[in-house]
């Protein structure tokens, strides 16, 4: 980063004090309004009162209250500071009550207090700190961008700009490479052209531009590091969107080797063999449990299969699993014996007429998929992951999609996000691939329980 220019308000650390001044005020106005018998309750030792501060703070860093979406009001802020405070709250009384003297209701009054006073105090001033950020601050500490070269990703990383932070950017323009397709695409979504790639120097004098933002796919070899070049001359930041990473993108981090920037993959939560251990441990478990409750299920439901289609009540079929490994996917018979005999592998389709008319049902409230739970108790799948395909798709998509065979660096799973956000059977496989690659940037346990609370309300387009 350079500092010759004006630099760059940073309005979370902003908020930051503003929240810690907050919590100050409110301790310190409960402890006044108790100490003079105004309010009820008995005052927070100094220890305590640290404590309750310690952990509110850490409880607000915890929440998304610190996103520009909560600083301008779009999410729910208020309902983050309540949940903040109650957990504070709740955590004081609990080392309290079994670490010290007990938590009698002098104290729990006291939290009480404590937890409306730090929410008001904290909402009252945090808008006189919004007020003074988006009316005083963009007349003083304004960002203006430009941008080089013009790509989906840049498109995304400049409507971000102006959506998400208008109040500090101004996007003056950009400039164009040689290909006139890409200067057209740009100009056609609305940004002035500045010129071409030799013109930077002159424009960053003439519009005082402050930060210029690089994608090297639109561009020609070589005029990403002439821009740099221009850039360090004038003390102009920049920004690079290097080719290559259209996938995966959050987790690309920037290590230097021997002075070279490398950039790479690196810190997905899969990748560590605790989290490996945990979810597989989840998998275990709720296998037997799934297993367990749902066998009265699989009992009726393969009493209606075959007193509809007298055959087997389970269909068997080749996935891929993990590291592209086959095996036979379990699942409840939802359709006619014959239905792939004449057509071959194919999805199943809104109406279709090889099911029966108890699969309609299973297919809908995802019952079909209950004997999956097998596949997960052997190790095959998993209660959560990308939805196995089968090997005669897969050839092809590997072939066709980029990035494709990433959904097998996982074990398949019984349920997923793609699926619970309704992209299952026949629909998009882009749109499908990028909400598996979604689940592999941001796995976690907690989102695991989320998409399996999903799956008890299947989307409409499950058939």
């Amino acid at each position: 980063m350079y500092f010759g220019k004006k630099n760059k308000f940073d309005w979370a650390f902003g908020l930051g004090c503003c929240d810690a001044f907050s919590l100050i005020v409110s301790l310190g106005l409960v402890h006044v309004l108790q100490r003079e018998q105004l309010l009820s309750g008995e005052p927070l030792s100094f220890r305590a009162s640290i404590l309750f501060g310690i952990v509110s703070a850490w409880m607000l860093r915890s929440t998304p209250l610190y996103t520009w979406d909560a600083f301008t009001g779009r999410k729910g802020a208020l309902f983050g500071l309540g949940r903040a405070f109650i957990l504070a709250a709740a955590t004081v009384a609990g080392i309290r009550l079994f670490f010290f003297r007990g938590a009698d209701r002098e104290v729990a009054l006291t939290l009480e207090w404590l937890i409306l006073f730090s929410s008001a105090v904290l909402g009252i001033l945090r808008q006189v700190f919004r007020w003074v950020v988006m009316d005083v601050m963009k007349l003083i500490v304004v960002e203006r961008i430009a941008f080089a070269g013009w790509s989906p990703s840049l498109k995304k990383v400049v409507e971000a700009y102006r959506d998400e932070m208008g109040t500090f950017h101004i996007l003056v323009g950009f400039f164009a490479g040689k290909d006139p397709a890409i200067q057209a695409e740009a100009a056609a979504a609305g940004y002035r052209c500045l010129g071409t790639i030799e013109m930077v120097e002159t424009m960053i004098e003439k519009e005082e531009i402050t930060l210029i933002i690089i994608d090297e796919r639109g561009l020609e070899a070589g005029d990403a590091g002439r821009i740099v070049e221009i850039c360090s001359r004038h003390l102009v930041n920049f920004k690079i969107i290097p080719s290559g990473f259209d996938v995966l993108s959050t987790k690309a981090t920037v290590r230097v080797v021997a002075g070279v920037p490398v950039v790479g993959i690196h810190g997905l939560n899969f990748d560590h063999y605790h989290n490996r251990i945990f979810k597989r441990a989840v998998d275990i478990v709720g296998a037997l449990v799934g297993l367990i409750l749902f066998a009265p299920v699989i009992a009726v439901a393969g009493f209606l299969i075959y007193r509809e289609s007298p055959g087997p009540i389970f269909y068997r079929q080749v996935r891929l699993g993990l590291k592209e490994k086959p095996f036979r996917i379990i699942k409840l018979r939802s359709m006619r014996l014959d239905a792939e005999s004449a057509s071959g592998a194919k999805w199943a389709v809104e109406n279709d007429p090889r099911r029966l008319k108890i699969g309609t049902f299973l297919r809908k409230s995802n019952l079909d998929e209950v004997p999956q739970f097998w596949n997960v108790l052997k190790g095959e799948m998993s209660l959560v992951g990308p939805r196995p395909e089968r090997p005669e798709f897969t050839a092809n998509f590997r072939e066709t999609i980029p990035h494709y065979n990433l959904r097998h660096t996982c074990r398949p799973g019984l349920t997923g996000w793609a699926a619970v956000n309704g992209l299952r059977g026949n629909t998009s496989l882009e749109d499908r691939l990028t909400y598996d690659i979604y689940y592999l940037e941001n796995w976690s346990l907690m989102r695991d329980f989320k998409i399996i609370l999903m799956t008890l309300f299947p989307p409409k387009n499950a058939y």
